[in-house]
């Protein structure tokens, strides 16, 4: 056997042992083959075997629309009557068709359904980090939803709770941040005064973009993740931080995880300094 099966129908054809042993459980309800890898993709199809009428939503929905940044959480469903299951966010709802798209053979939360449902069940600033990036525009100009079309939707919707946390939500997205952590960044200068940062500013003619940049003065916040410290990706950032201090004449501050969740009052005192070399009088 190579596919998941209901535990249930496993115990027509196996005695009780060969069930645990030959199979592992994805979720109590439903066992795989032993061996089998098990990702997102096979938890969502284990969890519609027992929910047939259930609805992707939230992150499962924004993995499935390609939103950056929408991997590594617990598979999202939407379900009419409440049947909680460990390790799986389930919401009881009754969803209209109108809130529902067909997408590569499963139903899920339109898109701006999705960046709403992100908005009101998530703490404030991830809320804000989520709907960013479902609004952003990448390099190839694709863009999952829009704030205009969130704010259609939550006009129009007759069924929708809790819409004015999503507007207030929407009021603070930018949507040009290529990451949750720029959005961070950006959420701690600007609610400490530093509005002269915006994000993604062209430096070289577009050559290059600063993450968070203060034109007038030449100041840059760039963040420093993980994903940096590959060989590759950090040659290349560090050939284009040189090219940005040393031609373009801009000072580059540099955040991580730790400087903006725990030392941000380090990281803030830095980038006021900065501005204060550069003729800054606030």
């Amino acid at each position: 056997m190579s596919m998941m099966e209901l535990s249930k129908d496993l115990a027509a054809g196996y005695t009780s042992h060969e069930v645990r042993t030959r199979f592992t459980p994805i979720f109590r309800g439903v066992r795989a083959p032993s061996g089998m890898t098990v990702e997102l993709k096979e938890q969502v199809d284990a969890l519609l075997m027992m929910f047939p009428d259930a609805v992707l939503g939230g992150w499962t929905a924004a993995r499935l629309l390609r939103v950056p940044y929408s991997t590594g959480h617990r598979p999202e469903i939407i379900v009419p009557r409440r049947r909680p299951r460990a390790g799986v966010v389930m919401r009881h709802e009754a969803i209209p068709d109108s809130d529902v798209i067909d997408l590569r053979g499963y139903r899920c939360t339109s898109p701006e359904r999705t960046a709403a449902d992100l908005a009101r069940h998530l703490p404030f600033d991830p809320a804000i980090a989520a709907v960013d990036q479902c609004v952003r525009r990448s390099r190839d100009d694709r863009q999952v939803t829009t704030v205009d079309a969130i704010i259609r939707f939550l006009d129009n919707s007759r069924y929708f709770h809790r819409g004015a946390i999503v507007r207030e939500v929407l009021g603070e997205v930018d949507g040009r941040a290529e990451s949750h952590w720029e959005t961070y960044v950006r959420l701690l200068l600007h609610r400490n005064g530093l509005t002269m940062f915006e994000p993604q500013v062209p430096v070289f003619g577009g050559r290059y973009r600063l993450d968070l940049g203060a034109r007038e003065y030449g100041i840059a916040v760039e963040y420093d993740g993980a994903h940096h410290r590959d060989g590759r990706q950090h040659a290349r950032d560090v050939e284009r931080w040189n090219a940005i201090q040393q031609e373009a004449n801009w000072e580059i501050i540099l955040a991580c995880r730790r400087s903006i969740d725990e030392r941000h009052d380090v990281l803030l005192q830095q980038v006021r300094g900065a501005l204060r070399r550069r003729g800054w009088t606030g």
